[in-house]
């Protein structure tokens, strides 16, 4: 009888490596204490110049990265006091840190006049904000799928990164497989019904379901209408993950289908660290 495989798959909103006031925080430092073979990654920051959050996170701690580009943005500068606490009231548009650039009439998504105007402010960096994950696991394959875009003043792609893996262990002759599909969905009133359709008509006609299969991300909704929209995905945490500083509810997930959770405690956990305004998911899995 084959003996089972563990896998540790973990997801997290990093709010672009900065705090609500522009401090850049350590990405690297706490993915490495996470420990997970697949890392799910939110909100990348990459600059117009210059290296990628999520790659930098691949080299230093040895990961394959794939990334997708899902809005043009900027990057404000930390003002020079920067109030207490994890940012200012989320008041209006953002005054430091990340912003979604804003669409005007008849330009595309990477020609944004606010963005050409703020980009030749001091302090002001361009960039895209985007989707990885990241595998220290064989890669097997990628495919990237197109959840919709939404626009009203704005341009954000919502997709999804779904990436085969597998490990063999010691002894065995052949691996086991595991598709995780990484995501960063809308809020509810945004769009995510619509995008979770599209995602399950996405697996059915790639018979993925008959792989064991992972969901995980920020899906910007608690764990009941989840349930409902994504019938038969068991949660493999159950925390709340938002805001970080005082968790109200949980909007990052890790679902499982055709896995199951390890045996013993903590196998699924939220973790608690500093940074972002999300707390990262982390889930131990065991393939039969």
């Amino acid at each position: 009888m084959p003996v089972p495989v563990e896998i540790v798959v973990a997801s997290w909103n990093v709010h672009s490596g900065v705090d609500g006031w522009g401090r850049r925080f350590d990405v690297a430092a706490t993915c490495r204490s996470i420990d997970a073979d697949v890392i799910v990654l939110q909100e990348t920051w990459c600059p117009d110049r210059g290296h990628g959050l999520a790659a930098q996170v691949g080299e230093t701690l040895g990961y394959q990265v794939e990334e997708a580009t899902m809005a043009r943005a900027l990057m404000l500068p930390t003002p020079p006091d920067p109030g207490l606490g994890w940012g200012p009231l989320p008041v209006g548009p953002a005054k430091y840190g990340p912003r979604i650039e804003r669409l005007s009439r008849g330009s595309k998504p990477d020609e944004t006049s606010s963005a050409r105007s703020a980009g030749a402010s001091s302090g002001v960096e361009r960039g895209t904000v985007g989707l990885a994950v990241l595998s220290r696991l064989k890669v097997e394959g990628v495919e990237t799928w197109d959840l919709g875009r939404r626009n009203g003043g704005r341009s954000t792609r919502r997709c999804a990164i779904a990436v085969q893996v597998a490990k063999c262990e010691p002894g065995s002759a052949e691996p086991r497989r595991m598709l995780v599909v990484g995501m960063h969905l809308s809020h509810l009133r945004q769009g995510s019904i619509v995008q979770l359709s599209r995602l399950r008509s996405l697996l059915a006609s790639r018979h993925h379901l008959g792989v064991p299969t992972v969901l995980a991300g920020d899906m910007n909704m608690p764990g009941l209408p989840l349930s409902l929209l994504l019938p038969g995905w068991k949660p493999g945490v159950r925390g709340r993950t938002w805001p970080a500083w005082r968790p109200l509810a949980q909007s990052d997930h890790i679902l499982l289908g055709g896995v199951s959770e390890s045996e013993g405690s903590g196998s699924g956990a939220v973790i608690q660290v500093q940074g972002s305004d999300h707390l990262p998911v982390r889930a131990r899995l065991s393939l039969p």
